[in-house]
């Protein structure tokens, strides 16, 4: 059986390790059959295509240069003054238009792809927050600085804290200051 860790050899007249000749020389020096050796490098490459498609899976909105004229259209319709928003495709398919408002807050409008709003966020002081969710908080993350609190509120009006840790954790709570998954 492989170990864990497979010792790394440098080629003559290179200062830099060469992984492929690591792993040839270490199964090519090892009492292992060859139809072996070939399963194992390819569960290997398989293992590691997988776990790097994997980080890049996450269903954080990404940033874009605009979104469809219907939605950019509803957007000016409700918010005249501010006509550059930085534009984010959500996982949903939705859109997202996020902006800063005169007093440094950062306000977000999240849109389905008809135009249709769905839900919309300010920037809040950590103040701001339920008791329960700060005692959550302070229980379970001690000495995690708060990077970034938001009010969301959907369309039905229910509301949302969502938070931003600084260790790049979001947590959502309920207006209660339960936690709830995030959405």
């Amino acid at each position: 059986m492989a170990p864990f860790f497979l010792p790394v050899y440098y080629k003559k007249n290179r200062s830099v390790a060469d992984p492929e000749s690591a792993l040839d020389k270490y199964f090519n020096n090892s009492s292992f059959h060859p139809s072996i050796i070939k399963i194992m490098k390819t569960i290997i490459l398989l293992w590691l295509l997988i776990a790097s498609g994997s980080l890049g899976a996450q269903q954080m909105p990404v940033r874009t240069d605009s979104a469809p004229l219907p939605v950019q259209q509803a957007f000016i319709q409700e918010f005249p003054g501010n006509t550059h928003p930085a534009w984010f495709k959500t996982g949903d398919g939705g859109y997202r238009a996020s902006y800063n408002t005169s007093d440094g807050l950062q306000h977000y409008i999240n849109y389905d792809d008809h135009a249709h709003k769905t839900s919309w966020g300010v920037q809040i002081m950590t103040g701001e927050l339920p008791p329960p969710a700060v005692q959550y908080l302070t229980a379970n993350y001690p000495g995690e600085m708060i990077d970034k609190t938001f009010k969301l509120t959907e369309e039905d009006h229910t509301v949302y804290y969502e938070l931003y840790l600084s260790n790049g954790k979001w947590l959502m709570f309920n207006s209660s200051g339960t936690m709830v998954p995030i959405k």
